[in-house]
């Protein structure tokens, strides 16, 4: 028993020292990769800055290469240049469509506000439209109109003048069966 604890413990230390020695390998050829592509980068921006230089002397005039030299040269990064013609959704106007309008409307007529769940069966009643993610179409409404406020979860109000059209009635939204104030 005792020679085959011994035994173990020494083939244990042995894969620990090839496993050192492996380490270092990896190590060896990893930095001599890289010195390598060091290497090949500047080859390439010695080719590329004098074939620049090349052509700037070809066209532009020497009095002309004096008054346009910036005093300290900054390369473009290639993360800093963006396309100009690309647009990003950040901070674009939000779109009113007739699921926001009513959703701002229902909001307007329940001046003690609605749960989610219900403002949603609500718009999709009188819309005809299902919508799939009701946290992010209220975040789309709240950005649209910033009357419209989640003061908890689940709940939605609108806390500004409430201006409601006469043809926007109880016929356009029947809403009686969600409303509290409307049942007393």
């Amino acid at each position: 028993m005792f020679s085959e604890r011994v035994a173990l413990r020494f083939r244990l230390e042995q894969m620990s020292q090839q496993e050192e020695r492996l380490k270092q390998l990896f190590i060896d050829e990893r930095n001599e990769i890289y010195s390598r592509l060091r290497e090949l980068d500047a080859e390439e921006n010695n080719d590329s800055s004098i074939r620049e230089q090349v052509e700037e002397s070809i066209a532009t005039p020497s009095y002309e290469k004096e008054a346009s030299l910036p005093s300290t040269p900054t390369p473009p990064s290639p993360t800093s240049v963006k396309p100009s013609s690309s647009k990003s959704k950040r901070g674009r106007k939000p779109t009113r469509t007739p699921e926001k309008e009513a959703a701002i409307t229902i909001l307007k007529q329940n001046p003690d506000g609605m749960k989610g769940v219900d403002l949603q069966k609500a718009v999709e009643e009188v819309t005809g439209s299902d919508i799939a993610n009701m946290t992010t179409f209220m975040k789309s409404v709240e950005n649209l109109d910033p009357n419209v406020k989640k003061p908890i979860r689940g709940m939605y109000t609108y806390e500004g003048p409430i201006e409601v059209a006469q043809d926007e009635s109880e016929e356009d939204f029947p809403l009686g069966q969600l409303s509290d104030s409307d049942s007393e």
